[in-house]
């Protein structure tokens, strides 16, 4: 489903009360939403994907944009759910529900942004040493390499430590799930870098 290929999607049942679509942050996957889903579903149906490039979805050929993700959410929509959805957007997730919401008012009801991404700071984005890296693991092989060295078990555990406020949150099946996707091939790349160009 979708013009980059097979997209990984997740609905709970039984149908009840108003849609709800949850989209995942950058580097993350439907299962990012496991730990608030079973109270959401009690009086919702609830809707999760991966966005293209990450969890299981098809990977991406091209460079990301929050468009090309307002798109294939607006497609789901169209083809999988019913009526408009709220749509509840966490990090980058939310910058991409904002868009869906500009360009698809027709599919959106209601919008919750969870610690979004897009809102412009003040001072400079990047260090040079930080634009320095970025430029090295977009080179061929360099972020496969990068990706094998972070996607293991050791660095999503790191990361997570980093991530969570509340540390007994991370626990060995979280880390097996997040790890997966980056040990796909050809995922390196593009998991290893930050979303600095996404616009």
């Amino acid at each position: 489903m979708g013009h980059h290929g097979p997209m990984r999607y997740w609905q709970s049942s039984p149908q009840r009360g108003l849609p709800l679509l949850l989209i995942h942050g950058y580097g993350a996957m439907i299962e990012y939403w496991n730990a608030v889903l079973p109270t959401l579903a009690e009086r919702h149906t609830c809707y999760l994907l991966d966005l293209y490039g990450f969890g299981y979805s098809a990977d991406l050929k091209t460079r990301p944009n929050k468009r090309m993700w307002a798109n294939q959410v607006a497609s789901f929509i169209h083809k999988v759910i019913p009526e408009p959805a709220i749509l509840i957007g966490h990090s980058l997730g939310g910058t991409m529900s904002a868009q869906m919401a500009l360009d698809y008012p027709q599919f959106v009801r209601g919008l919750v942004l969870v610690d979004s991404t897009g809102v412009p700071g003040t001072g400079p984005l990047y260090t040079h040493h930080e634009r320095a890296f970025h430029k090295l693991v977009q080179a061929p092989m360099v972020g496969e390499l990068i990706a094998t060295a972070i996607g293991g078990r050791v660095g999503v555990t790191q990361f997570l430590y980093n991530l969570y406020y509340r540390k007994e949150r991370v626990r060995s099946e979280v880390i097996d799930i997040l790890s997966g996707p980056l040990r796909k091939p050809g995922s390196g790349s593009f998991s290893a870098e930050r979303p600095t160009g996404i616009r």
